[in-house]
């Protein structure tokens, strides 16, 4: 009985070993396949990534019912959020009207990136609705990204805020008449600031300045307005200078975004 016994336990054991390859395996081959990088999602990755946005949707929902205010708070909450995203619309709607050489698709904030806020979103835009990796991703108060992933019915976007992996984005300063071509090569974390280099030491850019896309490296169109010039130092050998720049959009806080498809009359 004792010899049996035995041999009973070490099958149990064996089977438990099998059954945590076999479920190891079988992870490592989905977290494989949804996080490959290519410009859509495969069909597990896709599913996968609908299961993650329901999850999150719930969550949010338990807390909001855990953390639920008094009445006349949440009627006034209610009325500040009503206002809020009215005003967010009606600015949405001015983009349209400023970049009529694209086809505008708004979309909404489902998802924050949970490891660091200002890497990246979920919007709930995708394949069916025209969206493309690497399209621009705007809001009223200027460029904060770009399409880095595509499902058929949400997408994700990779915020010029992001640290993990800095976006490059081709830039032009005007200043007194002149115009000087830069590169923002990330966020400065410290400072809250983007940083912007390349710029040569004898530019006459002053603190105020606009800057803009300039349309150079083909991904983001001309013109998109990306923040202004707050602070300028040069470099030791005084050869260059880094600007760093000041964006209107608060990156912790956004509802709403705009898509622009490229070579689409609206």
């Amino acid at each position: 009985r004792e010899a049996f016994m035995r041999r009973k336990k070490q099958e149990k054991k064996k089977r438990i070993l099998i059954g945590s390859i076999v479920v190891l395996v079988v992870g490592g081959l989905f977290l494989f396949i949804f996080y490959r990088q290519d410009k859509n999602y495969s069909m597990v990755g896709q599913w996968m990534k609908e299961v993650g946005v329901g999850i999150t949707r719930m969550f949010s929902i338990s807390v909001q019912q855990v953390l639920l205010p008094s009445p006349n708070e949440l009627d006034l909450s209610l009325s500040k959020a009503k206002d809020q995203e009215i005003e967010e619309l009606k600015k949405l709607l001015e983009i349209k009207s400023t970049y009529t050489q694209f086809q505008v698709i708004t979309a909404l904030t489902i998802e924050r990136n949970t490891d660091y806020f200002k890497e990246g979103l979920t919007i709930n835009k995708g394949e069916k609705d025209g969206i493309q990796k690497d399209m621009a991703v705007i809001t009223p108060y200027g460029l904060i990204g770009k399409i880095s992933k595509v499902g058929q019915t949400f997408s994700e976007v990779r915020l010029l805020s992001s640290l993990s992996e800095p976006i490059q984005v081709s830039v032009q300063v005007n200043s007194q008449e002149e115009t000087y071509h830069g590169v923002l090569s990330g966020y400065d974390e410290k400072k809250g600031l983007f940083r912007v280099t390349g710029i040569a030491s004898q530019s006459t850019i002053q603190i105020g300045d606009k800057i803009t896309t300039s349309g150079l490296g083909g991904i983001f169109p001309e013109g998109i307005y990306v923040g202004e010039v707050v602070e300028v130092t040069q470099d030791e050998f005084g050869i260059t200078k880094t600007l760093y720049l000041a964006s209107g959009q608060d990156f912790n806080q956004i509802n709403y975004v705009s898509v622009l498809v490229r070579g689409v009359e609206s």
